[in-house]
């Protein structure tokens, strides 16, 4: 499955809790006149910053849960 980047920003968004779906990222990447260059860096942005509210996330339950 070939997935845009514009959907690659979505789902992280998503996973961060913002409210920022791929038509409206294009259309503002469109009227920003962004660059590919531009879309790769904020990607990566994203991805950082899912990837460590994930890994926060997961330190937390492990930190708090009890086992037996």
């Amino acid at each position: 499955m070939n997935e845009t980047i514009f959907e690659k920003i979505e789902q992280c968004a998503h996973t961060l809790n913002v409210e920022l779906d791929a038509q409206e990222m294009a259309h503002y990447a469109s009227t920003a006149g962004l660059l590919d260059s531009d879309l790769s860096a904020i990607q990566d942005l994203f991805e950082y910053l899912k990837d460590k509210k994930v890994e926060t996330v997961v330190n937390m339950l492990l930190r708090t849960s009890r086992f037996p």
